[in-house]
């Protein structure tokens, strides 16, 4: 799974209580055409520059939309560059990993994104490319995180991401055995409860008919 995170912003729908800031929006626009022609550099760079956009709550229980390195990097790594396979994590799992158990506990998030790739072996020379997003217009995919604070001896900080996985829906299983966990936008702002378990995730989530995936000729574009 490859995700795009936020491939535009333009007119963005409201999810659940989230403000978005214009200043962040601007920083994020611009580090995605700094790659010129070459679109997936920009994303690569917005990545390693800023961050991408995730949703947490902070020190006061505010909602707010803040800048995050996707690949979570625990409070104990002694350097972010030793951390692999933190991209993803299981929800069947999650609880009792030690590389996110203190963030399941105290420090969930949402990852809006528009939508995200998946390849398929369709037995021609390359992967055949698949976009998955929502079926209506204008709707931002809620995914379920958890994000993390990572502190060096001199100062630095670094602050992280990583999406949760669960299996794939039957009608989507032939792109991909998992998915990320995309919750309804009624319901996506309790997954930042503490209270709420992986366990309660499934009630929570949106239905596979409300996705379509896309077959994807070309370079992919932002």
């Amino acid at each position: 799974m490859r995700g795009r995170r936020i491939e535009q912003f333009g007119e963005l729908p409201e999810l659940p209580g989230i403000q978005f800031g214009e200043h962040l929006i601007e920083q994020y626009r611009l580090s995605l055409v700094a790659g010129g022609l070459e679109h997936e550099i920009g994303a690569v760079l917005a990545e390693q520059l800023l961050g991408l956009p995730i949703y947490r709550l902070d020190e006061d229980g505010v909602g707010e939309l803040v800048l995050a390195r996707w690949g979570l990097v625990p409070a104990w790594a002694k350097e972010p560059k030793e951390v692999r396979s933190t991209f993803n994590t299981r929800i069947e799992t999650v609880a009792s990993k030690p590389t996110f158990g203190a963030a399941y506990k105290a420090r969930r998030c949402l990852v809006p994104m528009d939508g995200y790739y998946e390849w398929r072996d369709e037995g021609g020379p390359r992967k055949q490319r698949y976009y998955l997003r929502p079926n209506a217009d204008g709707v931002l995919l809620t995914c379920v995180g958890l994000w993390e604070r990572w502190q060096s001896p001199d100062g630095e900080v670094v602050r992280s991401f990583t999406i949760l996985t669960t299996d794939a829906h039957p009608d989507l299983a032939y792109l991909h055995p998992r998915r990320p966990v995309m919750l309804r936008q009624d319901v996506a702002e309790k997954w930042l409860d503490p209270a709420t378990t992986a366990g309660d995730l499934p009630s929570m989530m949106m239905s596979a008919d409300d996705l379509k995936a896309i077959k994807v000729a070309g370079p992919i574009a932002m």
